[in-house]
Order: C-alpha cells, then structure tokens, then sequence
C-alpha cells in the first residue's frame, strides 16, 4: 500500500508502468480500484497513477473537515504529482473532475 502526504492529508494511491504519466481522477465515491482494468492496460505504455481522494476510501480525512471542494480536490491531486515526480501529466476525470473547468486549471503543474 503506498501513500503520500498531500497538502496535510495522507493520499492512498497506486503507480504501475513506465513512460508518461497519466492521472486518474474519480468523481463522487470512486477510489482507485475503479481503474484497475484500464490501468493494468495502459501501463505497457504510460506511468499510470490511481488514488482515492481526500476523505475517500484508504485516503485520510483531516481532522475537523466534513466536505471538500473541486479545488481542494484539484490542488490535492497537482501535489500528489508533484510529489511523485510525474509532472506534467495527462489526466482523466469523470464526474464533476471531469467538468469544472477549475480542475484542468489547477493541474496545470510543471
């Protein structure tokens, strides 16, 4: 199991392959188990990273914190590039990760 400490809160993720780095981003309830399949697919040719976001499955809560916003999610998600090293990095969302133009601003990371 590996993790990482993301702007003060313990990020669960999951790095297989070599090559570009391609981040997966879960909207609502999803974790990176949901991307197992196009992982393990995508990984003879990309360094491919899956986690589970803030609060969400293996990934911690803060203390005192009860709700997140698309940022906060965003910039969690450039910090846990960053900290990797996988920077910059293609990313997938689905959900509202996908949508709000505030997200792909955010993971515009160097």
């Amino acid at each position: 199991m590996s993790s990482i400490e993301v702007n003060s809160t313990r990020i669960y993720y999951e790095k297989r392959g070599r090559g570009p780095a391609v981040l997966f981003v879960s909207g609502a309830t999803g974790d990176a188990g949901h991307w197992t399949t196009v992982a393990d697919i995508l990984a003879d040719t990309y360094t491919v990273i899956t986690y589970d976001r803030r609060g969400n499955s293996r990934s911690s809560r803060p203390p005192g914190w009860t709700s997140t916003t698309i940022g906060e999610q965003a910039d969690d998600a450039a910090a846990l590039l960053r900290g990797l090293g996988l920077v910059p990095a293609i990313v997938f969302g689905t959900s509202a990760p996908a949508a709000y133009p505030g997200t792909a601003r955010a993971l515009m990371v160097r």
